[in-house]
C-alpha cells in the first residue's frame, strides 16, 4: 500500500513542482508531512470519511484523493494553482463512500473531471456474459437538463469477454463546461442489435472548477442522492 512518503511525492508531481523521476527534497518533505498530518487528523473529524488506516499504509483506492487534497494546501506555497480543495475530498469520499439505497448509484461510480481537462474512463458491463466481439460502442452524455452534451461519440471495447469493459477518452471540449451530467454506453453487436449501458441509472459525471468557481463538487454529487 502506498506510503505518507508516495502521498506527499504525488501531490508535489500533481503540482508540478517535481516530474515522475524525481522525489522530494528535505525541505519540500518536511514542509508537506507537517501539512499532511494535519490535514489527516481534519478529514478523520470533519468530512464524515470513514478512515481505519495510518499514513504509514493508505488504501491504494484513497491515495488520488488524499494527494489531490494534499496538493491544493500546498500548492500556495510554490506560487502554484491546482485544482480546489473540495474537488480532492470529493474523489476521497467517491472511493469510501457507499450508498447502500435501493436503486441509488455509489458515490465511487461518478467520474469526477476538472474543466478543460482531457482524461478517460473505463467502464464495466453487467451482466458479465456480455460478449463485445465484433461490437462498436459510443458514448452518450446528457447535462442536468437533459440537453445533449456528447452525442454518439466513438469509444473503445477494452475488454470483449469475461468481464467486459469499455472506455471513453474525454477531448478539453467535452470538459468545458462545469456542471453535472449523466452518461451511457450504446452497444451494437455484431449480430446489429443494439442494448444501452446502464440503463438506469446512468453514470454520473462530474465537471468541476478548476479554480473553485460557484460549481462544488461535493454539492454537485450530493444532487445525485
Amino acid at each position: 500500500m502506498p506510503t505518507k512518503a508516495d502521498v506527499i511525492a504525488l501531490a508535489h508531481r500533481l503540482i508540478g513542482v517535481l516530474s515522475a523521476d524525481e522525489v522530494p527534497s528535505a525541505d519540500q518533505d518536511a514542509f508537506a508531512t507537517d501539512v499532511l498530518d494535519a490535514l489527516f487528523e481534519e478529514l478523520r473529524y470533519t468530512q464524515g470519511i470513514p478512515i481505519a488506516w495510518t499514513l504509514a499504509s493508505t488504501p491504494q483506492r484513497a491515495l488520488m484523493g488524499l494527494a489531490e487534497t494534499l496538493a491544493s494546501e500546498i500548492a500556495p506555497h510554490y506560487g502554484r494553482q491546482y485544482k480546489p480543495r473540495s474537488s480532492g475530498i470529493a474523489r476521497l469520499r467517491a472511493a469510501l463512500l457507499s450508498d447502500d439505497r435501493t436503486g441509488a448509484m455509489d458515490l465511487g461510480d461518478a467520474v469526477v473531471l476538472t474543466q478543460g481537462q482531457a482524461s478517460y474512463f473505463e467502464y464495466a458491463l453487467y451482466p458479465t456474459t456480455v460478449d463485445l466481439t465484433g461490437a462498436t460502442v459510443v458514448f452518450n452524455m446528457r447535462d442536468e437538463y437533459g440537453t445533449t452534451v456528447i452525442d454518439g461519440a466513438s469509444a473503445t471495447v477494452v475488454t470483449a469477454t469475461g468481464t467486459p469493459k469499455v472506455r471513453y477518452d474525454f477531448t478539453t471540449t467535452n470538459t468545458r463546461n462545469v456542471g453535472r451530467f449523466r452518461g451511457d454506453f450504446q452497444v451494437t453487436f455484431a449480430d446489429t442489435t443494439t442494448a444501452t449501458f446502464p440503463e438506469t441509472p446512468k453514470i454520473p459525471v462530474v465537471i468541476t472548477d478548476p479554480m473553485g468557481g460557484s460549481e462544488d463538487p461535493l454539492d454537485a454529487l450530493g444532487d445525485y442522492f
